[in-house]
């Protein structure tokens, strides 16, 4: 082989070893989970939307199962007697519903849901509906939406 071929097969062979650690650098990235967005994305829980109660924080696990905080921030008392995600009631609930909540009342309540995935990878932004009555006065829905990531 002349000096010209050597000086090729000397440049392909230099370049192979640096494509090599460029694939190598890559994979190991992509197994670090470097290209997964979830991991890139700030997503904090967030109920956005509604008038008459406040949620001061909520939890959804991988089953769909979910704790929500309420605080009653209407002006006078109402009667809770359903929550809908996505336009299901949620189910299992506790405590029982229908509740009542004076002004400014909080209440924990837990219930499945038919939110459901992987924790930490599984994003979802759905419809929240709250049913009630007023003490004394007429039924009606509050409803907003509530994004987050599953916990």
């Amino acid at each position: 082989m002349g000096m010209r071929g050597q000086t090729a097969l000397e440049y392909l062979i230099t370049y192979g070893w640096a494509i090599i650690a460029i694939a190598v650098i890559i994979m190991l990235l992509f197994y670090l989970g470097a290209f997964n967005p979830s991991a890139w994305v700030p997503v904090r829980n967030e109920a956005i939307g509604l008038s008459v109660f406040g949620i001061t924080d909520f939890t959804v696990n991988g089953t769909g199962t979910m704790m929500l905080f309420l605080v009653n921030n209407a002006q006078s008392s109402v009667n809770l007697t359903d929550v809908r995600i996505h336009g299901a009631s949620l189910t299992g609930v506790s405590p029982a519903l229908p509740k009542l909540m004076s002004p400014g009342t909080n209440l924990t309540l837990t219930g499945n849901s038919t939110i459901s995935g992987t924790m930490g990878d599984t994003f979802y932004n759905t419809k929240i509906e709250f049913n009630y009555t007023v003490v004394g006065g007429a039924s009606h829905t509050d409803s907003g939406m509530l994004r987050g990531k599953i916990d």
